[in-house]
């Protein structure tokens, strides 16, 4: 699932599978690109920062059985140089997956190889956000232990009708694959983008073909369902 800054989650859905999915994403907040820039009037401060976001996903980690959550990490997290400290003191981490764009490697690619080394014997796990759109994504494979890459929707988009998508997308698939990599393909919405996903053995989707956005507490009752 993404959370957004509404408190909203988008399904993260594993198509090897037949159940809901295994793994959530929390949107990074106000400054982020990607973000609405919305927040609820009552919002709490704390709530535009990455700790909020990960104190949160440990909380709703705790509740719900069975859930990953995936949150995305601002590269300042690692410029603060404080985020291992600050992971220590969530309480239990081991359901959290932090997905960290290229530009955070870029900055000082010297230092984070030690960092993510630190995160990863917490039991959290680390994915390569938006892979092939930077400027080294296969350098990072290449010098950094990761447990995943996301493929972004530029190239899923097109994967069941374009001969040149799906060649990019089994490529990275098969690459992932090949050095013990998970992968997530971003932006799925059409059946035959699925079909296509499943035939190159892509494990997870993320997008609105299996859910709409929908609040936490909504989520937390489908999970109870089960």
């Amino acid at each position: 699932m993404i959370r957004d800054p509404l408190n909203r989650s988008i399904a993260i859905d594993d198509i090897t599978q037949t159940d809901l999915p295994g793994a959530l994403e929390l949107d990074r907040g106000p400054d982020d690109p990607k973000s609405a820039n919305v927040f609820p009037a009552n919002a709490p401060p704390e709530q535009e920062s990455d700790s909020w976001m990960m104190q949160q996903a440990c909380r709703d980690a705790a509740a719900w059985r069975d859930v990953r959550l995936n949150v995305n990490l601002s590269p300042r997290e690692f410029e603060e140089g404080s985020i291992v400290a600050r992971l220590k003191k969530l309480g239990d981490i081991t359901k959290l997956n932090l997905e960290i764009i290229e530009s955070s490697y870029i900055r000082k690619p010297e230092e984070i190889g030690p960092v993510l080394d630190e995160i990863r014997a917490l039991g959290v796990q680390i994915w390569l956000d938006d892979f092939g759109t930077g400027h080294s994504s296969l350098s990072h494979l290449l010098h950094f232990d990761l447990d995943g890459v996301k493929i972004p929707s530029t190239f899923v988009k097109g994967v069941a009708g374009s001969k040149r998508s799906r060649a990019i997308t089994k490529g990275i698939i098969d690459l992932a694959h090949d050095l013990g990599l998970q992968v997530i393909a971003e932006g799925v919405e059409r059946d035959e983008q699925v079909a296509a996903l499943r035939d190159l053995r892509c494990e997870y989707i993320q997008g609105f073909f299996f859910s709409r956005p929908m609040a936490a507490e909504q989520l937390g009752d489908v999970l109870q369902s089960l």
